[in-house]
């Protein structure tokens, strides 16, 4: 039984593992991938681990000369279940950080959709085009004045401006999420039009 349950939490944890990593590269987010990459492949050899083990102490053992079954093994002495007691430590641990990082992951990743929204629908609010972040970005003022003109104009909540350009008919003016996590390119077309893109860094 416990080799099946075993069995079955291996298959789940591969499934989510890919699921998380392919959500991670599809937002660029390396980091995430490889975090989750890193966990998944952890949380599955902990459980092939054990899947393993207790298919072996559930198949009879045979003597290989006579093929008849040998006497059952020993039993398990106290250093042996302080072992199994640390598996099983181990196994909560690794278990709980795995769903601590998943949840966090989850909650970065709506945040971060919550910012694209906001941002898109700032732009439209505040009527920013091309022409307006250039002007923000002539020569007469420092960079920092600069960038803090732009996050007046656009009113982003729980997000900063950090970076902008302007060139060719296209925009684009970087936002950092005051609470940490990705940040969001606000990018402006040549029809003024607004959209968003994630940024593993800025």
């Amino acid at each position: 039984m416990l080799a099946g349950a075993s069995g079955l939490l291996l298959v789940t944890t591969v499934l989510f593992t890919t699921w998380q990593v392919g959500l991670a590269v599809s937002d660029r987010s390396l980091g995430d991938g490889a975090s989750a990459l890193a966990f998944g492949g952890l949380q599955a050899t902990l459980w092939k681990w054990i899947g393993l083990g207790a298919w072996e102490r559930a198949r009879p053992r045979v003597d290989p000369d006579t093929g008849e079954p040998l006497p059952p093994s020993e039993p398990i002495g106290p250093w042996g279940w302080v072992g199994r007691g640390l598996l099983a430590l181990l196994a909560v641990v690794v278990l709980g950080f795995g769903a601590w990082i998943t949840v966090e992951g989850r909650d970065e990743a709506a945040a971060t959709e919550r910012l694209r929204g906001d941002a898109e629908r700032a732009a439209r609010r505040a009527d920013l085009t091309v022409g307006d972040v250039a002007a923000s970005l002539a020569p007469g003022l420092d960079h920092l004045a600069r960038l803090e003109e732009l996050e007046r104009r656009l009113d982003v909540d729980d997000a900063t401006v950090v970076d902008a350009s302007a060139a060719d008919g296209r925009a684009a003016i970087l936002l950092r999420p005051d609470g940490g996590g990705s940040c969001v390119a606000l990018d402006l077309d040549r029809n003024d039009l607004a959209s968003t893109r994630v940024v593993s860094s800025c």
